[in-house]
């Protein structure tokens, strides 16, 4: 019993009559006529067949080309109705099934083509460093317009960062604790916000009441206060 070779013709799956006339032990000029036969049934169904001349298969007998259709898995299940439903016919329908299937599975599965020559690798490799070099860009511009955000939220409120503050005193920011700010604020009841920072991921802002009584040494910018209508 030959092996149901699943073949691409026209961009579809298709298998050889040649193949089904094995599986079901006939002669293949009976199978061509019965295909014939129902041709504009089956074609009316499910797509115009695809018939070919081609020398025999390997391994069998003669040497002289023969006429041939190439069936889709619809057009070649619609010819088995045709049948009788005699036991080579059902394992012929079921191997039919299988096979599609295996074709399937390893289309789905193909790997996506390599470049055949210098132009096509030469091409694919510019597209590849496009594409990272516009990662890279759409990162550094994210990371800007975070550091925007952060610095507008930093002076919206009455309430500054640490990089704020050493920034306006023009000294260095390890001049002052957070821990001490972070205590002072639980103390006092003054909320910590936070905001985004390209630096820390985020950074914490105090409230300028605290930083009074924390730091009464150092300058506090001038700011605005956000009112929301309600």
């Amino acid at each position: 019993m030959a092996i149901l070779d699943i073949t691409t013709q026209n961009g579809a799956l298709v298998v050889d009559s040649r193949l089904i006339a094995e599986e079901l032990g006939i002669e293949h000029r009976a199978l061509i006529q019965n295909i014939k036969k129902h041709q504009s049934v089956i074609e009316q169904g499910f797509g115009v067949i695809t018939f070919a001349v081609s020398k025999p298969l390997e391994g069998s007998r003669g040497g002289r080309p023969e006429n041939i259709a190439y069936l889709t898995e619809d057009q070649a299940t619609l010819l088995m109705t045709f049948s009788r439903n005699t036991e080579q016919v059902i394992n012929c329908k079921v191997n039919l099934v299988k096979a599609f299937a295996v074709a399937k599975d390893k289309l789905s599965q193909k790997p996506a083509s390599l470049p055949q020559n210098y132009k096509e690798a030469l091409k694919a490799l510019i597209a590849e460093v496009e594409a990272k070099e516009l990662l890279e860009a759409e990162k550094a511009l994210l990371e800007a317009e975070n550091h925007q955000l952060s610095e507008a939220l930093d002076e919206l409120f009455d309430y500054s960062s640490i990089v704020r503050i050493a920034k306006f005193n023009k000294i260095h920011e390890s001049r002052f604790d957070w821990r001490s700010l972070k205590a002072l604020s639980l103390k006092m009841g003054k909320e910590i916000k936070k905001v985004p920072d390209a630096r820390y991921e985020f950074k914490n802002l105090y409230s300028h009441d605290v930083w009074r009584v924390a730091y009464p040494d150092v300058r506090l910018p001038e700011t605005t206060t956000l009112v929301i209508s309600r």
